[in-house]
């Protein structure tokens, strides 16, 4: 099988800092070499760039982070299709759980 991984660094939906870590433990751990030892095609495109929460300015307290959090799901779920286009498995490291509005767009 064809593998594209794809970070999401993204903690902007939680309540908490630190899950934006996810996608660069995973890799450290050894991802893209596992799936090439049962036989994998993998290609790794880096990560989807998310602004900060220090770098937007909060408009709303019950959606402080909105416009950063629809311009990268935007941005994810393009990618998502042309990974799909080229006959690819999008396999998304995330994250929390606001990546799955880019995710499920994508598919």
């Amino acid at each position: 099988m064809r593998i594209t991984i794809l970070g999401m660094p993204m903690d902007l939906g939680s309540g908490r800092r630190g899950v934006d870590m996810g996608p660069s433990a995973i890799r450290i751990a050894g991802l893209s070499e596992k799936l090439k030892s049962i036989g994998h095609i993998v290609t790794d495109e880096g990560d989807i760039l998310i602004k900060a929460p220090e770098q937007q300015r909060v408009k709303d307290d019950k959606l402080k982070y909105l416009n950063e959090i629809v311009r990268s799901c935007n941005l994810l779920s393009n990618r998502i299709e042309r990974i799909l286009s080229v006959k690819s498995f999008p396999l998304i490291l995330g994250g929390d759980h606001s990546i799955a509005i880019g995710t499920l767009a994508g598919i």
